[in-house]
């Protein structure tokens, strides 16, 4: 069968428009696929510092992130103490910022601790923001 030249065109221009359909549909499933992705969680960042002074621990917050008190737990030797440490300057705390500092006083029953993590509980998954190891103990001046 011969076609005419004004078909012939008409069946090139059909036949990228088909193309360019099947290319495009592609591409939009692509693109559904990769941004249904839910978005990466964001773990806090933080600087600290630690002593142990006698026998009390005291964590100061350098900076990073403020921490919500119900979005952390800090583990001491392992052990869930978020409930046992308070602010230095007194009273409860629901949050933890620059300039903080939270402190621990360590039983006399207790040995001194040699770890605490702070971890990071607000998320999909526990996440440990710092491991610090507990230096030796200081006496004041």
């Amino acid at each position: 069968m011969n076609l005419t030249e004004y078909e012939n065109g008409l069946s090139d221009v059909f036949g990228a428009m088909l193309l360019i359909a099947v290319v495009g549909g592609a591409v939009a499933l692509v693109g559904v696929a990769i941004l249904s992705q839910p978005t990466p969680e964001t773990v806090p960042s933080l600087n600290t510092d630690i002593t142990l002074v006698n026998r009390t621990i005291l964590i100061t917050h350098n900076g990073g992130d403020t921490l919500q008190r119900t979005g952390m737990s800090i583990l001491v030797d392992g052990v869930d103490r978020t409930n046992s440490f308070s602010l230095m300057n007194g009273g409860n705390w629901s949050g933890w910022a620059v300039g903080d500092t939270l402190m621990y006083q360590v039983p006399d029953s207790r040995s001194l601790p040699s770890s605490i993590e702070v971890i990071y509980t607000s998320g999909s998954s526990r996440d440990v923001v710092q491991s610090l190891r507990v230096p030796p103990a200081t006496t004041p001046p």
